[in-house]
């Protein structure tokens, strides 16, 4: 009689499956799908935010314009032409419109102004401020136009 009870159960045994239920699988499947669209999210930001950075290594350029006008004359430059550089519409990348020297908030002020940009509306700017140290420009990126989630992290 044993016998026959120990073969029944393993019988039993054979019958049961093991895996995951069609709701189980549905819901791994909503949450990775959740998790999927908030990285799609971050990653458009990023590729914003590298963007905008490209504006600002456009920019080096105008720096050492200004540096040496500075380091030269002892005043800062009001102008593209008198740091030596091209006119403003002419230093522009696929996302940059102009880089400009100006006065405003400070004389040697440098004005990167965007092309639209994903989150980034066209005519939106990133100011560089010059600010001396002990004999040398030191530099304060300021934006009042631009959505903080998109500015470089020197900028935030």
């Amino acid at each position: 009689m044993n016998d026959y009870k120990s073969l029944k159960n393993k019988k039993l045994n054979h019958g049961t499956q093991a895996g995951f239920t069609l709701i189980e699988l549905m819901i791994i499947i909503g949450i990775i799908g959740i998790l999927a669209s908030m990285a799609m999210t971050s990653y458009k930001d990023y590729l914003v935010r590298s963007k905008v950075s490209g504006g600002i290594a456009l920019a080096a350029s105008a720096k050492s314009g200004v540096g040496e006008y500075y380091a030269t004359r002892g005043v800062m430059p009001e102008t593209n032409g008198e740091a030596g550089l091209a006119a403003a519409n002419t230093i522009t990348n696929d996302y940059v419109d102009s880089v400009t020297i100006g006065t405003v908030p400070a004389t040697g002020t440098i004005t990167i102004t965007y092309k639209e940009i994903g989150g980034v509306n066209a005519g939106d700017t990133i100011l560089l401020s010059p600010r001396l140290t002990g004999g040398s420009v030191a530099w304060t990126c300021l934006s009042n136009t631009m959505a903080s989630a998109f500015l470089p992290s020197s900028c935030r």
